[in-house]
């Protein structure tokens, strides 16, 4: 099956697109858009993107556009525009045929929302070039998606003013879709756009990203689960299976399961499992089984390049998820993310020091525990810390956070160093200071 693109761009670069994509291909089927406004982008990407494998649009700012509207893109976007080769060349093109312009006059539409001065002479002598596109984009990313869409209002306003006032000769545009304002109101201008020869190279660029995609969307997967009954005895076999049962067909997964020494693996992919946490945020697992069957499920998710790497990072989130009383993750690159579920998920290395295992022996905790307290050091900028915040770091009860405190200070990991008050009653508050490498 061909690649699907959807191509969006301005009605000035319609034409253009079209012939620098006219070229038939085999693995992909191209299909152009006209937009009308930065609004209008977001609308045409929502409207494709469960068919399309990828998009490709015309300008950075529109690309912005798109990404601030839509919560949250599920495929692919690059965007096209003129690279410094290009401009450079209209820069030099425009003074030969013409040796009496004057750089202060020339205005660069693109500069205008950004520098006090927009002109050429500004751009050439007090920016650092180099570094232009790098201060547009972040610019772009500081506004709202509101300021986005009134960018072109602005910039053809001001350019207005500027024609008014003799201070503008020549434009040189990068918003295509401010041209019918320049044509209106007869100001020259040099439209400063893509090659051809560059659009398909961003194509090629587009078709590895969605192959990078689909790799890793297929890369494997393996789930662990412990189950429990109320009274702390494990679910037994029979009925484990009918509920594992019951939840494949509730989500309607894809999967093989086995079980193995007590535990359960569902083995499917790292898709299967990023849909079923919610891209790592929280457990349709666990949750099923505790509201539908009244089971107390400890799950442990798994991503690797094959079944047996995948299976053993299974049964290290596995482990984790027993002691913390939750879910958990080993990614692709060994990070452990989790717990699931709580709301502030902690990302750790699985490829954990000497000290810490150390520290953990010592402390009787987990080293994954440790590895935490370690990232809410470096998270929060102070080691110390009371029982109510590592109860919200970790997303575990109060009565946890208690007991991981005390096996700190047992272990030497960690001391009291003062109480606080925080009302006029109750008890004084306990500040920890924990000690760790």
């Amino acid at each position: 099956m061909k690649t699907k693109i959807i191509v969006i761009t301005s009605q000035y670069l319609y034409a253009f697109v079209r012939e620098a994509l006219s070229e038939e291909r085999t693995d992909c089927d191209l299909q152009i858009v006209e937009y009308e406004n930065f609004y209008h982008a977001a609308e045409i990407y929502r409207k494709y993107e469960e068919q399309a494998d990828g998009f490709m649009i015309s300008g950075s700012s529109a690309r912005t556009a798109i990404i601030k509207a839509v919560s949250e893109c599920k495929k692919p976007i690059v965007s096209f525009e003129a690279n410094a080769v290009s401009e450079y060349r209209i820069f030099l093109e425009e003074f030969i045929r013409n040796r009496s312009l004057d750089a202060r006059k020339v205005i660069i539409d693109s500069l205008i929302p950004i520098y006090a001065d927009a002109s050429l002479e500004y751009f050439l002598f007090h920016t650092p070039a180099f570094q232009n596109k790098e201060v547009i984009m972040q610019w772009l990313e500081s506004i709202t998606v509101e300021d986005i869409s009134n960018i072109e209002t602005t910039i053809g306003g001001r350019i207005i003013e500027l024609r008014e006032a003799g201070k503008a000769d020549l434009v040189i545009c990068h918003y295509g879709s401010i041209i019918p304002v320049l044509e209106e109101h007869g100001i020259p201008y040099r439209y400063s756009g893509p090659t051809d020869v560059y659009i398909q190279m961003l194509l090629e660029s587009l078709l590895s990203q969605i192959e990078q995609k689909r790799l890793y969307e297929n890369l494997t997967g393996v789930i662990a689960v412990a189950a429990y009954e109320e009274n702390g005895q494990a679910v037994p076999a029979e009925r484990m299976k009918e509920v594992l049962f019951h939840i494949k067909n509730e989500f309607a997964l894809d999967i093989v399961l086995h079980e193995e020494a007590g535990y359960y693996y569902i083995f499917t992919t790292q898709k299967v499992i990023e849909y079923l946490t919610d891209g790592f945020h929280q457990c349709s697992i666990r949750s099923a089984m505790k509201k539908q069957y009244n089971i107390e499920a400890y799950v442990g998710y798994g991503i690797g390049y094959n079944i047996t790497v995948a299976k053993g990072k299974s049964r290290d989130a596995l482990k984790e998820a027993v002691f913390s009383k939750g879910c958990f993750v080993v990614d692709e690159q060994d990070n452990m993310l989790g717990p699931l579920d709580a709301g502030n998920c902690l990302d750790v290395r699985v490829d954990i020091s000497d000290e810490v295992f150390k520290t953990a022996d010592r402390c009787k905790l987990s080293s994954i525990t440790i590895q935490k307290l370690l990232s809410i050091i470096e998270m929060t900028g102070t080691n110390r810390i009371t029982q109510q915040n590592l109860a919200e770091h970790l997303g575990v009860t109060a009565r946890n956070a208690s007991r991981i405190l005390g096996n700190l200070v047992k272990g030497g990991a960690a001391s009291m160093v003062y109480t606080k008050s925080v009302t006029s009653k109750g008890r004084p508050v306990k500040v920890y200071e924990l000690k760790l490498k």
